[in-house]
């Protein structure tokens, strides 16, 4: 398709999102957000910080249901909607804020009036719909402080300063880093190279360094997650998320309930290996989908086999995953 659909492009050039930003968005006297300020402010992009973020792609998607007359031919069509508002209003304000709770309750009813469109236009017995997420999140640190529970935050930049004065005190002066961001570090290859130095010995020599940190739970160098097979689920998580080409030379994994000092004005964010980042919902609807629900621990990459067995089709050709039973059989 090298145009979008002329009902897009027209949705498009109406500068819909202005349309959503009007009035207040407030929730039984718990806060008070002017939406037109907003607009003012941050232009149509500011709906994505709102719960009409939501709506605004629930409206698309019905009228894609609509135009596209989607599930009404002998071909099987698929519609793939993220909402992803409420990513956006979790990490400002928090998982416990009134502003993420009342973009559920919303949330809530967007959803509802798509599951009911889905089921008059084309039946509940021939329709599949699945929801999940892409991760969790961990609470603000400073909430779990107050409950006597660990946690805290860290200055980054600190740790990068501290690690170039014992590079440089034990390999002599140099521009020993490259850069340290969401967890990575990232040598300077060229340096190492020039002075003859093992890269796997002084990857060794970072991630040690690093353990003397409080926030710091472990620490992997590029050459471990590239040789070994962890079987820990925790250390196997870390060992996933890796790639050989992109991803640093020293990976550091947090204590639970530590982020980084940016966050320390308030809002929170995801990406470690625990249950409050990993652990999300998983939820199969439909005519063919037996009744019934399940505690055991599944995967994200079960949910592609999955759909495939439905469907009667091949998997696809990087799949990893498993059909799940419970929704298969």
């Amino acid at each position: 398709m090298e145009n979008l659909p002329d009902y897009i492009q027209k949705i498009n050039n109406n500068n819909t999102a202005q349309n959503y930003l009007k009035g207040e968005w407030e929730f039984k006297g718990e806060f008070n957000h002017n939406l037109d300020s907003l607009l003012m402010q941050k232009g149509g992009s500011a709906i994505k910080k709102t719960p009409f973020g939501n709506t605004i792609l629930k409206d698309l998607g019905l009228e894609i249901l609509k135009k596209e007359k989607l599930g009404q031919g002998k071909n099987t069509d698929i519609l793939t909607v993220s909402f992803s508002a409420t990513d956006y209003i979790g990490h400002q304000y928090g998982p416990h804020a009134s502003e993420i709770k009342d973009t559920y309750i919303r949330l809530d009813k967007d959803i509802g009036k798509l599951l009911k469109t889905i089921n008059s236009k084309v039946g509940f017995e021939n329709a599949v719909v699945f929801i999940t997420a892409d991760h969790g999140v961990v609470s603000e640190p400073h909430e779990l402080l107050e409950r006597n529970i660990p946690a805290g935050y860290f200055d980054g930049s600190l740790m990068k300063t501290e690690l170039l004065s014992h590079l440089i005190i034990t390999y002599g002066e140099g521009d020993w880093i490259k850069n340290y961001s969401n967890n990575h570090l990232f040598l300077n290859h060229d340096l190492i190279e020039e002075k003859n130095i093992s890269l796997e010995e002084i990857q060794r020599n970072c991630a040690q360094f690093f353990l003397k940190y409080e926030w710091v739970k472990n620490s992997y160098t590029a050459t471990q997650l590239h040789e070994n097979e962890y079987s820990n689920s925790f250390h196997s998580l870390v060992q996933r998320g890796f790639n050989q080409k992109r991803s640093g030379d020293v990976i550091v994994s947090l204590q639970t309930g530590w982020l980084s000092s940016y966050w320390s004005n308030g809002g929170t964010t995801h990406g470690s290996s625990y249950s409050y980042d990993t652990h999300v919902p998983l939820i199969f609807w439909g005519g063919s989908i037996p009744q019934g629900k399940t505690d055991r621990k599944v995967n994200i990459r079960d949910i592609a086999p999955t759909i495939s067995t439905i469907l009667g089709t091949a998997y696809p050709n990087g799949c990893t995953g498993n059909p799940l039973p419970e929704v298969t059989q």
